[in-house]
Order: structure tokens, then sequence, then C-alpha cells
């Protein structure tokens, strides 16, 4: 998100959509006034990737901000070392900041780690949590990552808006995050994302018109379905009629493209899976 005065860019994922930030930035962005730009993630024959020149051409020398999420939200897909380094190479092109939101860092169905843009530019933030791939979402405890100077600025403004985090979850959190503990729970969540990813490559394969492109981290991915009718509506008539919930394409500018979790439980999944085909096939 290269931000100008507030000249801001938003990236998110999809089908050239964006390298993947959380919808709330661009809002907050805008509501600030500034100038949200997109550059979006492209589809290719079996990853989602980053078109770097488009990037640059986004960027202007008035640009303060890029916003990345890596791995991204909603594609799984994760950028490359050379596309990290592209982007920290352009951002340092025109001095302004990266903001990382690196959430689901640590989800790789592969095992090897995301490049970071960590260490790659002298202006850079990043933000993790507790939430995804620890699957702690109960203890509300997340962290930022940045020069000294800023994060002092930080934690004045967390202060005044939250005073401090409950004793025990901060507790727990430490806990968590200890080496072997925290080796342990990233194990365990790979694992989960593997076979969960397995079971839906598997539904994917038999059914007509369904595509879908690997996620190569985090706990949701996206799949491609034909027809003419949105994907809006369809999940409208997924939760009412089939008691299912998807997320729609269309919230992320991708129609015709649905979101599912691969973070949960094996038998939920499967069960989920088979009224989506069974939904899908009573569209066409």
């Amino acid at each position: 998100m290269p931000i100008e005065r507030f000249e801001l860019e938003r990236w998110q994922s999809i089908h050239e959509h964006a390298v993947g930030i959380n919808m709330q930035i661009p809002g907050l962005a805008r509501a600030f006034g500034a100038d949200v730009r997109a550059v979006w993630l492209r589809e290719e024959s079996t990853r989602w990737t980053l078109d770097l020149d488009a990037v640059s051409a986004a960027v202007t020398d008035r640009t303060k901000l890029i916003v990345v999420c890596n791995p991204n939200n909603p594609t799984g897909g994760r950028l490359t070392e050379a596309e990290v380094t592209g982007v920290c190479d352009i951002a340092a092109r025109c001095g302004c900041w990266i903001l990382a939101a690196e959430i689901y860092r640590g989800a790789e169905l592969d095992g090897r780690d995301t490049p970071s843009v960590w260490g790659r530019h002298d202006r850079v933030l990043i933000t993790a949590g507790l939430s995804k791939v620890y699957g702690l979402p109960g203890l509300r405890i997340g962290w930022i990552a940045g020069p000294a100077d800023i994060i002092d600025n930080l934690w004045g403004r967390r202060n005044y808006t939250s005073i401090a985090p409950g004793a025990i979850s901060d507790r727990l959190a430490r806990a968590a995050l200890e080496p072997s503990r925290r080796d342990s729970l990233l194990r365990r969540t790979r694992k989960i994302l593997r076979q969960n990813q397995e079971t839906v490559a598997t539904w994917a394969s038999t059914q007509p018109g369904v595509h879908q492109i690997p996620p190569e981290a985090g706990g949701v991915t996206l799949v491609r379905y034909s027809g003419s009718r949105g994907s809006a509506a369809l999940a409208e008539t997924l939760r009412a009629e089939h008691d299912l919930l998807v997320v729609p394409g269309t919230h992320f500018d991708l129609d015709y493209y649905l979101r599912l979790s691969i973070g949960g439980e094996p038998a939920p999944l499967s069960e989920g899976l088979e009224r989506l085909g069974r939904a899908l096939a009573s569209q066409s």
C-alpha cells in the first residue's frame, strides 16, 4: 500500500487481484483520505504470482506505504524470494515504508518458511499474532516488529487504547512461543493443512467446472466454479438452503470464486464439501 500524503497502495490477492491484505487496511486508509491503488496477484497455471512491473508502475514519488499480506489471504499463495526482494527494491527506490502482514507465516504446507521482508529494507513494519498459525485466537495476542523509535510510538498508542493484555493470556502466549513448543505447534498446523488440502484437491478433481490452485500456506483456499450465478448470491443460497458458510469471491473483487477454510477438523470439511458439490451441481 504505497501512501502518498496519504496515498496508499493496496495489495490483496486474487485472479489479477491484490497481493492480499486485509480489507480493513484499505478501508481505513481511505477513511484517512488516502488514495488506495490495487496491484492484484495473477492466477497462473499452478500458483498465484506478483507482477513486479505493475507494482513499480503503481508507485510514485508521493507513495508513503506499500502493504502486503504474505502468505496471502485469500489465495493461499506466498511470494517468492525474488518477489519479496523486488517489492523491497521498489520501496527503497521511492523511500516509502512497507507494512507486511505475515500472520500466516509458519503455516506453509511444504514446511518451508515464507520469505519475510524483515532485514531487506530499513523502513519495515511486520504484524503477526497467535490467532492463525498457532491456533490460539482466544488469547487475543499479536505483535508488530519494526524500528525502535516507531515501536516506542506504537506502544504509547496501544497503551492509550487498551491499557494491558490479560495476564493469563500473556503468560500462555509466552509459553506458546517458547522455541520447542512453537515448533510443535507449527508442525501440528502444517499437518492439519496438508491433510485438509488433500481432501479439497480430491473433491475438486471430481467436480465439473471446479478448479483450485493449491494453497502454499495459510488456512484458506480459493476454488473457482463455472456457471452464471455470482458468488454473493451463491453464498447466500449455500447459507440459507444448505447450512453452509463460505466467503464469496466478490468480497475480494473476484467473482465466481469461493473462499474455503482448510484449518479446521477434517470431518466437517468433508461434509461441507459434499454439500457444496451438491449445491453447485444443482446450479448448473
